[in-house]
């Protein structure tokens, strides 16, 4: 632990110091008790009518981009972190599937808005509830939309719902599309989540 000292007094360096704090907090809670308490009465739940959905964007191919011009730059759109995310179709829980992945194209408009919802690949027949489940979801989506930023006078000013954004120069929202992969799990009943 570096020390500093002069005539009268002896200093703890930033770092002695904090090491000695770090040791103190330590040694408090290790001398605090822990006290068993008795256990919350829990509800109690089918595992046949649980089923958990993840998602995870599918990255653009290069072609699928608006094209990089000189003095542009963009401002890459982000998904609002209160999007619902699809349910599990309640009617089929109990008969407790394979994990069901669906890839679907989300068609946002330059307000930010999900307005059309399309399968990228070809959906089976008996998965179609699970696409109907996602397109209820992902129509409520909302996004901070692409924005595309040039040179120019100023500031612009871009709205969307209640957040209001000024870009230095000539900026303005462009739609665009963001693939998703879906993910339906049930195992044995059982939710089962994993991240891709």
């Amino acid at each position: 632990m570096p020390l500093v000292a002069d005539r009268s007094h002896v200093f703890l360096s930033p770092a002695g110091f904090l090491f000695l704090l770090g040791a103190i907090l330590m040694l408090l809670l290790a001398g605090c008790q822990h006290r068993a308490q008795k256990p919350a009465e829990v509800a109690t739940v089918d595992p046949a009518r649980q089923g958990q959905v993840s998602a995870r964007v599918v990255e653009p191919e290069l072609e699928a981009r608006y094209p990089s011009q000189p003095g542009m730059r963009y401002e890459q759109p982000t998904a609002f972190p209160d999007n619902p995310m699809p349910a599990y179709p309640e009617t089929l829980l109990a008969a407790r599937l394979p994990p069901v992945q669906l890839t679907l194209r989300l068609i946002i408009n330059e307000e930010g808005r999900v307005s059309d919802v399309r399968p990228v690949t070809r959906i089976a027949n008996e998965h179609e509830p699970f696409l109907g489940a996602a397109r209820v979801a992902v129509l409520k989506w909302k996004f901070l939309p692409l924005i595309q930023i040039g040179a120019g006078p100023g500031k612009t000013m871009i709205t969307v719902g209640e957040y209001t954004t000024a870009y230095p120069g000539a900026a303005i929202a462009l739609p665009f599309h963001q693939d998703y992969v879906f993910t339906f799990r049930q195992l044995d009943g059982v939710p089962s989540v994993t991240a891709q």
